[in-house]
């Protein structure tokens, strides 16, 4: 017996609506092989327009066409064509016509036992470089995704690569169909790499996957999420700067110390961000936990989503909304994280309503922030669990707008306004800065790496330990700068270690030489500062500063101080030196009277100073010509600086020189010093000379011109070992003859009447208050009957030399110390004496020289009154 025909079947119905479904008609035809029969099966359908609609949302689909043929028991094939379909509600989206095809292979049985199929999909839009793979066994209801590698190929946005390698695995079953349901599926997304369009930060996403379950009794299991180590790189910043110059500098500042404040300057280490971190995540998509390597792990964590609404018409992305709101737990902190994002692919725009109100729009080549509500920042880093070692941050920010600009990854320009509300700055130990009125600043960098920084600060306010020092000041300061990575020229180098070894030098000068019990307290001043322009100047090689200091007051103790000071300073680097050039006129009220300061000064640094010979510490030849070839700043034409050279090592070096013109002649002088600091006292190897040609005597006699002759004097003086301390001066003024440091002293004096053909005779006069009793008496007796034309204290001679030394604190007796030739004594009737005197040492034969600390002693008893 024998079937001749297939079973043909066909169908057509028209509106069907049920549950907010409506479907205008649905046709179906179909084709089988009778029963225990072989032979072709088609099946044919299509679908007209087809609406659904629930609540605010809902799908139109425009049609859809199916076509399955199974042209023999071992094979078969399916596939459908679906017009439009347009999604309308929070997602606006429209997908154009798609096609999906099923291709596959069964046992042969007349119920297949299994089944191998592969499906493809594709769609303008979007679509996968090959079909997808998967098996199944039909009697036991078990299916499977074998593990398989396909390349997601998408137009829909270009915020993501439009090829993406994808590794796909699945698998389930379904043990009863009957109730309860028996069924499960397991499925896993492995991403290998994935690399957004984040503007200008590089993300990089390894080995991102995705694993699900689900179970028909528990129902869906949460979402695992993982991925490797992924890479986060910011735009490449310049690890420094380079301060060009201070353009712009007013500061006025007043203020009142009543002791010496306790206060140490807190160091800020302000942590760097890295160009490059490694993170890994784990988690769900509720919690996930971003790990960091080397650092801390970070916690988001109640990861909520609502208000979603996208517009993808033709299945590319237009706009994309969501609130977003997420909980960042870290070690020591936990806060809130809330936004409003607006994704487009042009921009990012996010509304922060947490941790901050701000609104920041990223482009692939700008960024823009700005506050939309005052930010209290030390509110803000306690939030955050971040913290400045020594220093809790005050100051709000009631405005913050910044804009930068990006050539491609790399930072190209920036600008940068924002006010400091009238408040708190910060505060730390022992001390407190706050601010009365608001102060404003703007950073502007239209082209890197040049910046421009101008600040206005009108009340800010300074405590230091407990109100010990209390300080106001109003600046206004404009800067420019280069951003560069951070190198360090030489000479600020040494300018560091220039000013950390001689402020190791004066803390030990105090320890030995501070007064127990003297004060310089209160201390007010009232002072003003007003740049030039530019007022800083800074290059690699040389500091220039040219500022003008209008003292208004300075009260120290019972002093005031007042009057201006004209800066004009630098620094360089010059045969293994630094050079400091000074060039301060200045008008000074102090001790009663005015100074009229106007000489320039050339500072020479080294840790150690070159060493003299032929007695001298330190080579004076040397230092008599260093820095010639370069004038000090804003050098008084004419005038030959003060030379000043000073050692910072281990031993505090000083050597100091001076040639000038003075009255009708001129001085000059030499001064070494080595000071070793030991405990409660220094140790200070010393040598000086003192010169002058031409000295008119009685312009320099205070208060009664007692000598008048043109002198030329040279002076030497030396010391090894010599100990000095607070109590060194007390001593010496009230018993110089138990002082034995003074035993360590070599002196030479020579001065002598000037030899430069234009001497004239010298005239010594002279009056004392000392009461010698026997000896005037002796005097009164001899000279009762004469009759002198002039007063017996006035001597006339046509030259004078006179020679003291001392060698290790003995008075050298041996040369004489006063020579006169040519003298004249005028004033007896008479008589005209012409002869020479010549003065030397008393004693004879082996009679000790005296000590000099015995002649000092006798010179301060003879002198008393």
């Amino acid at each position: 017996m024998a079937w001749l025909k297939s079973i043909t079947a066909s169908a057509q119905v028209e509106g069907v609506a049920a549950s907010g479904a409506t479907v205008d008609r649905i046709v179906f035809d179909a084709s089988a092989p009778l029963p225990c029969t072989a032979g072709p099966t088609n099946v044919a359908a299509e679908l007209g327009k087809t609406r659904y609609s629930s609540g605010a949302g809902g799908l139109e689909l425009s049609g859809a066409i199916l076509a399955f043929a199974r042209p023999d028991s071992s094979g078969f094939s399916a596939t459908i064509h679906t017009g439009p379909l347009s999604l309308s509600g929070s997602v606006e989206a429209s997908i154009p016509e798609a096609d999906v095809r099923l291709d596959g292979t069964t046992s042969h049985e007349t119920i297949p036992q299994t089944l191998t199929a592969q499906a493809s999909f594709a769609i303008p839009a979007a679509g996968f470089s090959a079909p997808i793979r998967f098996t199944a066994n039909l009697w036991t209801g078990d299916w499977q995704l074998p593990d398989q590698s396909l390349t997601v190929r998408q137009q829909i946005t270009s915020r993501i690569p439009q090829a993406i390698p994808v590794e796909l695995q699945a698998s389930g079953g379904i043990a009863s169909v009957a109730s309860p349901l028996q069924a499960n599926a397991r499925a896993r997304v492995r991403i290998p790499q994935l690399v957004p369009d984040a503007g200008p930060t590089d993300i990089e996403l390894n080995d991102l996957q995705v694993d699900g379950s689900w179970d028909a009794a528990t129902g869906l299991a949460p979402t695992n999420i993982s991925s490797g180590w992924n890479i986060l790189k910011v735009t490449e910043i310049p690890s420094g700067f380079q301060l060009n110059e201070v353009s712009e500098l007013h500061l006025s500042t007043r203020g009142k110390v009543l002791e010496a404040p306790v206060f140490e300057a807190p160091q800020i280490a302000i942590p760097a961000i890295p160009q490059e971190t490694r993170f890994r995540l784990q988690g769900t998509p509720q919690s996930i936990a971003v790990s960091i390597d080397g650092g801390e792990q970070i916690v988001l964590d109640n990861i909520e989503t609502s208000n979603l609404k996208a517009s993808l018409p033709d299945l590319n992305l237009v706009s994309l909304d969501a609130d977003t709101s997420v909980q960042v737990k870290r070690a020591h902190a936990a806060f809130m994280v809330a936004a409003h994002t607006h994704l487009t692919d042009a921009a990012i725009d996010t509304e922060l309503a947490a941790p901050l109100g701000a609104e920041l729009s990223i482009t692939p080549q700008a960024l823009h922030f700005g506050l939309k509500l005052p930010l209290d920042t030390g509110k803000l880093l306690n939030e955050l669990g971040l913290s400045l070692d020594g220093i809790q941050p005050q100051a709000t920010f009631a405005d913050l707008q910044a804009d930068v600009s990006f050539a491609g990854k790399k930072l190209a320009g920036l600008d940068v306004t924002g006010t400091l509300a009238a408040s708190p700055l910060a505060a730390g130990d022992r001390f407190a800065v706050s601010q009365q009125a608001p102060a404003t600043f703007h950073v502007a960098a239209p082209q890197l790496p040049k910046v421009t920084i101008s600040a206005s600060a009108p009340d800010i306010a300074v405590t230091l330990d407990g109100g010990k020092l209390r300080a106001s000041a109003a600046a206004d300061v404009a800067l420019n700068l280069t951003l560069a990575d951070s190198k360090q020229s030489p000479l600020f180098t040494q300018l560091a270690d220039a000013a950390a070894g001689l402020s190791g030098h004066i803390q030990k000068a105090t320890q030995v030489f501070g007064a127990e019990n003297f004060s310089a307290y209160p201390i007010d001043w009232d002072l003003e500062v007003t740049g030039a322009s530019p007022a800083i100047s800074l290059a690699p090689d040389h500091i220039a500063i040219n500022a003008k200091t209008v003292l208004h007051r300075i009260d120290i103790g019972q002093e005031t101080i007042d009057g201006s000071v004209d800066l004009h300073a630098g620094a360089r680097l010059a045969e293994d030196h630094l050079l400091l050039d000074l060039n301060a006129p200045a008008d000074i009220g102090a001790l009663g009277r005015r100074w009229q300061l106007d000489t320039p000064l050339l500072l020479a640094l080294r840790k150690s100073l070159l060493p003299g010979t032929g007695g001298e510490l330190f080579d004076s030849a040397f230092y008599a010509r260093i820095g010639v070839a370069a004038a000090p700043a804003a050098a008084t034409p004419g005038v030959d600086p003060l030379r000043l050279a000073v050692g910072y090592g281990d031993a505090l070096q000083l050597h100091a020189a001076y040639q000038q013109p003075f009255t009708s002649g001129t001085i000059g002088g030499l001064a070494q010093a080595a000071i070793r600091w030991q405990p409660g006292a220094a140790s200070v190897d010393s040598f000086s000379t003192f010169t002058f040609r031409g000295l008119e005597a009685g312009a320099i006699a205070l208060p009664n011109p007692y000598l008048e002759d043109r002198l030329d004097g040279d002076i030497r003086f030396s010391a090894n070992g010599f100990l000095a301390d607070r109590l060194l001066g007390p001593q010496l003024l009230a018993d110089a003859s138990r002082v034995r440091q003074l035993d360590r002293i070599d002196l030479s004096v020579q001065v002598h009447s000037a030899a430069d053909g234009a001497h004239l005779p010298g005239i010594f006069q002279a009056a004392t208050a000392i009461k010698l009793e026997p000896a005037n008496r002796l005097v009164r007796l001899l000279t009762g009957r004469l009759n002198l034309t002039q007063p017996p204290r006035a001597l006339q001679y046509q030259h004078m030399a006179l020679d003291f030394r001392v060698q290790q604190g003995q008075v050298q007796t041996e040369p004489v110390l006063l020579t006169l030739s040519g003298v004249q004594v005028f004033g007896v009737a008479g008589l005209t004496l012409d002869s020479n005197v010549r003065i030397l040492w008393g004693g004879r034969g082996r009679e000790p020289a005296p000590l000099l600390r015995d002649l000092i002693y006798t010179v301060q008893r003879v002198t008393e009154r």
